[in-house]
């Protein structure tokens, strides 16, 4: 759990993250379900790759793991947990159809940007080690290969992402801070002068009524 104040904004926000997530798995599990990327039968059986329509199971669980992101930016961490195993426990139950990381992806990003560099990479590991070492939905060890190549790789670049936009949202913090406090010496500085100009105005007009007062009290 995060110390983040969630407005009506923010919420919005990972309601849509939710729903974008949610569209791409299903746009890549129709085609990867079809024959419009790999169109020969023979070579989708020898790779393992299921040639039918997915039922409504197959679509509530793609809906299963990336549901949890709505609460991404408030539970981080429960949320990519809940994110990874869901989907590798999906892996197994709906062998040959692909299931898109998409969903532990956006949980280890936003794991890497709310909570630091260390949590990012502890977390990046062990999904590198769940997806290197759990079972794949493919059958062909040419594309059993592949996909954990292309999973891996996408959960380092979401450290990676999620580690630059931290440093880059610290770094316009910093700017922010610095531009803050030299407005407020700038304003110190200048009322400052006015103060001195005043005390200065002060004397001199108390100087002056001495003076007229004193030149006064001779002529008389």
């Amino acid at each position: 759990m995060t110390q983040r104040e969630m407005t009506a904004r923010d919420w919005a926000v990972d309601v849509a993250v939710m729903l974008l997530a949610f569209a791409f798995g299903c746009v890549q599990l129709m085609l990867t379900a079809s024959s419009i990327i790999i169109p020969d039968l023979a070579l989708r059986q020898y790779l393992g790759m299921v040639n039918v329509v997915p039922d409504l199971q197959v679509f509530v669980g793609l809906a299963m793991t990336v549901v949890p992101l709505v609460l991404r930016r408030r539970f981080p961490l429960p949320v990519f947990a809940a994110c990874l195993v869901i989907f590798l426990g999906l892996q197994l139950k709906f062998s040959g159809f692909s299931m898109t990381v998409v969903g532990p992806l956006v949980a280890l990003y936003t794991v890497a940007v709310e909570c630091g560099t260390v949590p990012g990479v502890v977390c990046g590991v062990l999904a590198v080690l769940s997806l290197l070492f759990g079972d794949a939905p493919m059958q062909a060890a040419s594309m059993v290969f592949f996909t954990r190549f292309q999973n891996i790789a996408l959960m380092v670049a979401a450290v990676l992402a999620g580690y630059a936009y931290r440093t880059h949202a610290a770094y316009v913090h910093e700017v922010e801070q610095r531009a803050a406090e030299a407005e407020r010496t700038r304003e110190e500085e200048a009322a400052r002068r006015v103060e001195e100009e005043r005390v200065r105005i002060a004397r001199e007009v108390h100087d002056i009524t001495a003076h007229s007062l004193s030149a006064v009290s001779i002529q008389l």
